[in-house]
């Protein structure tokens, strides 16, 4: 009858089936038809005990402590649980030690651990250390110096002392010693002594200092009574001097030197004519020397004698040719020294025309010179020959057997070339790095020192410009040097460009040419106009030409009724002619300016009839009312001027008023006499 019998099973599960971790109650309950009922109960308990897994404990770390601190700055990356309970956000997970992730961590080893322990109580451990060193060396601080120090005078020491060092450690714990022989402030013997000072701190780390103290004998000998340079004339007639001295006498703080006598010569001796270097040398144990130096200058004052010396000499040259030869017997010369030198000249050289100076001149070694002087004067045949005025050509003129350019031209290449000229006045501080300073020699154009000056400033400006022809120094001024000067340019330059080109040549403050070298100062350039119309020797108008002046240069234009002439290249109104009548009036206008002539030739011959009569006539009225027959100018006043009393009787010829009545004035009798006047009228 089990047939009947139902039986159910109570509980959450199966069988077989899985069962977490836990307690699960099962029953099975059987009924019959009856409904009697019987039921069997049981349990399943499943526990865990499997430890939690710690994934990526972090390793131990060995770190040094950060630089010059006690510690070090450590970090680390977390580490992951996993259980097999599926409930890892209920695991504990616990940090043990100390520190912090991260953290500074002190010297030393420091154990951490990480623990978990999931809800069976089941527990797991990681474990690692930071370990901490310190491998810093201290630091010394003001280590002595090695000193070098001589003894003291007179002894076999010296006393050295010094400033202690300092020393400092990231680790707060370090010991300083000293090391070697010798105290800090002591006595040192001659010869090297090392010393040291040692820093230890607590890790063992080790810093040295090291330095010297050199003591060293450097106290020279001393030479007394040494003797003096002594300046002597040679004997008489002879070539040497006799000379004696005074040993001198040295001491030592050694007591231990030698002394030598270097030189040619004895004491008492002979010396030769010059210098005679002589000295005394002491030298003591540590080779410290001591020197005692003097000289004997024996001098020769004696001059040498010049015989047969040349006479002056005038001299012509050929026409056409700028030199003349000159030939003179060569003179004689002698010295109580038989050595001297007798500088040649220029016998039968060519001299230029004008004033020659030669000049020979006798030097014995000693420097006494005697010279012999004359001169040879050349002079010009007056004029120039007529093939040399041919050859000059139309830019040139002849002067004085001599092709010169014509004003306003430049030779360049021998060829006379058109060019412009210009004022200039640039002002120059040093040369080659020495200030400048005037000297009265600079007022003297012909003078060497004018000369040296203006060379190296045409040089230096010549080197420097692309514009500049030519330069001619005119005046130097004051004002460290102000060299006022004569610019020549070609025809195309203006002012403006001139004074852009010495600017750029001078606007770093100084200009290069070769080894002289000049600075300036470039605000101060002053760039002008020259006024060659001014006088007849800067230009070379025609006398029948007005010359108007331009910038740069000057035109000429030649007066009326009269013709320019002038060849090709040389400009206009070089040569002005008079033009012909014929030319200028024709047959007729000559015909008419005859017969107009004529006329007013017998009106002006009876206008001077009737003026003679009438000024007759008034002197005879004028001394009946004035009886003063001499008046002077200073009495009278330019007519219609009223300020004429301030400012002197004025120019005869000039038409003056006195007493209402009209004089003019005019200078007669002798030198010194008083000046008279002539009646004009009422």
């Amino acid at each position: 009858m089990s047939d009947e019998i139902g039986v159910t099973f109570d509980g959450e599960g199966t069988n077989p089936g899985n069962f977490t971790q836990g307690i699960t109650s099962l029953s099975y309950t059987a009924v019959d038809t009856a409904g009697n009922r019987a039921t069997c109960m049981f349990e399943i308990v499943v526990s865990d005990n499997e430890e939690p897994a710690i994934h990526d404990c972090p390793s131990s770390q060995f770190v040094p402590m950060a630089l010059g601190q006690n510690f070090s700055t450590v970090s680390w990356t977390e580490p992951t649980v996993i259980d097999n309970s599926d409930t890892s956000d209920e695991i504990g997970v616990t940090f043990d030690g100390e520190g912090n992730n991260p953290g500074n961590f002190t010297q030393g080893i420091t154990s951490l651990s990480y623990t978990a322990v999931d809800t069976a109580g089941n527990r797991a451990t990681c474990m690692f250390e930071i370990v901490v060193s310190d491998t810093e060396e201290p630091v010394i601080v003001g280590c002595p110096l090695s000193k070098s120090v001589p003894m003291q005078p007179g002894q076999n020491f010296a006393t050295v002392s010094w400033t202690e060092p300092t020393v400092s450690d990231n680790s707060y714990s370090v010991t300083l010693t000293f090391n070697g022989q010798g105290t800090n402030a002591g006595d040192f013997s001659l010869g090297i002594t090392s010393l040291s000072y040692t820093a230890v701190d607590a890790a063992g780390n080790r810093a040295t200092c090291m330095f010297e103290i050199v003591v060293s004998d450097t106290e020279e000998p001393v030479i007394d009574q040494c003797p003096s340079t002594q300046s002597v004339s040679t004997e008489l007639n002879q070539d040497f001097a006799m000379v004696s001295w005074v040993e001198p006498s040295v001491t030592d703080n050694s007591n231990d030197f030698t002394q030598t006598f270097n030189g040619e010569g004895t004491n008492p001796g002979n010396f030769p004519i010059g210098i005679t270097s002589l000295s005394y040398t002491s030298v003591d144990a540590q080779g410290n020397t001591a020197t005692c130096m003097f000289a004997i200058v024996v001098s020769d004052h004696e001059a040498p004698i010049i015989t047969d010396c040349p006479s002056s000499q005038t001299l012509t040259t050929e026409l056409g040719s700028e030199t003349a030869t000159a030939i003179w017997a060569e003179p004689t010369a002698s010295d109580n020294s038989n050595s001297m030198t007798l500088t040649p000249s220029r016998s039968g050289d060519a001299f230029p025309v004008g004033q020659n100076i030669v000049t020979y001149a006798a030097q014995d070694p000693s420097g006494n010179t005697a010279t012999c002087t004359f001169v040879i004067s050349v002079m010009a045949p007056l004029g120039c020959s007529t093939s040399q005025l041919i050859s000059c050509g139309n830019t040139e003129t002849c002067v004085e057997n001599e092709c010169r350019c014509r004003p306003a031209f430049i030779r360049l290449n021998d060829v006379c070339t058109e060019a412009n000229k210009f004022s200039i006045s640039v002002r120059a501080l040093t040369l080659n790095g020495i200030d400048y300073e005037y000297t009265d020699a600079l007022s003297d154009p012909n003078s060497p020192e004018f000369q040296a000056e203006a060379n190296n400033f045409i040089i230096v400006m010549m080197q420097n410009t692309d514009t500049i022809y030519g330069v001619t120094v005119i005046e130097i001024q004051r004002g460290s040097l102000i060299f006022v000067a004569e610019a020549i340019t070609e025809p195309s330059t203006t002012m403006a460009q001139l004074q852009q080109d010495i600017d750029s040549a001078i606007q770093e403050g100084s200009a290069t040419a070769g080894p002289t070298t000049i600075s300036f100062a470039p605000d101060d350039t002053v760039i002008a106009d020259i006024n060659e119309c001014a006088s007849t020797t800067t230009n070379d108008c025609s006398e029948n030409a007005n010359c108007t002046n331009m910038v740069g240069s000057y035109t000429c234009t030649c007066h009326f009724g009269y013709t320019d002439r002038s060849p090709a290249g040389v400009g206009p109104a070089r040569v002005c002619e008079v033009t012909s009548l014929g030319g200028f009036l024709g047959v007729g206008g000559i015909i008419g300016v005859a017969v107009g002539a004529s006329v007013l030739v017998a009106i002006l011959f009876l206008c001077c009839i009737i003026a003679v009569r009438r000024i007759t006539h008034n002197n005879f009225a004028q001394r009946k009312r004035d009886p003063q027959t001499n008046v002077h100018l200073s009495s009278f006043r330019r007519a219609g001027d009223q300020r004429a009393r301030r400012q002197g009787p004025g120019r005869p010829g000039d038409v003056f008023r006195h007493d209402d009545n009209l004089y003019r004035g005019y200078v007669g009798g002798t030198r010194g006499s008083t000046p008279k006047s002539e009646f004009m009228g009422y």
